[in-house]
């Protein structure tokens, strides 16, 4: 048998395990979480830290939220101030994208963080538990705040479609959050608007379900292209919500 410690946590969804010291993985903290409008601003941005030390997971708040709109973010992923928005496309009667802007919509949002990678912010005292590999499973002093959540679902890289590929599908859709990690935008014209370039990536919550978008325009006068394709998703996507 396996010696260690484990520690189960009880609230209104049920038991659940906290810490368990005899296996090896990876215990995540709520270090923040809130509503706001626009910006969202985080401790780091998505490019200080390595892979899956943290996630930023939102979801449209219930107020001013339609099912026909995709939600992406600005494409400055170097920064911690990470603005979200409603994607607002223009389009000529070739298909050609002539303009694109984030409209500012209200997004709910939980900012998780690996233990092993959190700042303590309480006393110096407390009880820190840790893996046989060295990860901190669980530190009294990073239980910052009075919450918790559960990530409930994983899709692997290049698994969901790009064209309104399903991320998650079930009644409760508008309570999941979603990683924020793979949302950009971005959109550029060049010698007027002789040529032009737009990829973009977005969600959108509807028919109960999550869908996922990833579209590259690419546009040239002088070379004659006009053409419009959707990509599989180039990160993993979480899904969870709060206990």
């Amino acid at each position: 048998m396996s010696y260690g410690i484990q520690i189960e946590g009880s609230d209104g969804g049920g038991s659940y395990t906290v810490a368990d010291t005899s296996a090896n993985g990876v215990n995540y903290v709520v270090v923040a979480s809130g509503t706001s409008t626009g910006t969202i601003t985080t401790a780091n941005s998505d490019t200080a830290l390595g892979k899956g030390q943290e996630y930023l997971m939102i979801k449209p708040s219930s107020s001013g939220h339609n099912a026909a709109y995709q939600y992406t973010r600005n494409s400055n992923l170097a920064s911690a101030n990470k603005r979200f928005g409603r994607n607002i496309i223009t389009e000529n009667n070739q298909g050609q994208v002539t303009n694109y802007s984030i409209q500012d919509r209200s997004f709910d949002w939980v900012y998780i963080k690996d233990m092993t990678y959190a700042t303590p912010t309480a006393a110096d005292y407390g009880i820190q538990l840790t893996s046989p590999n060295g990860e901190i499973f669980y530190d009294t002093r990073n239980a910052v705040a009075n919450s918790s959540f559960n990530l409930t679902n994983f899709s692997e890289v290049g698994s969901v479609a790009g064209y309104y590929g399903t991320i998650y599908s079930g009644t409760d859709y508008l309570n999941k959050y979603v990683d924020s990690r793979p949302l950009f935008g971005f959109f550029r014209q060049m010698s007027g608007a002789a040529e032009s370039i737009f990829v973009y990536t977005a969600y959108l919550w509807q028919s109960n379900s999550i869908k996922f978008v990833h579209r590259r325009s690419l546009y040239s006068q002088e070379g004659g292209l006009n053409s419009t394709d959707y990509f599989t998703n180039m990160h993993s996507i979480w899904v969870g919500e709060p206990r």
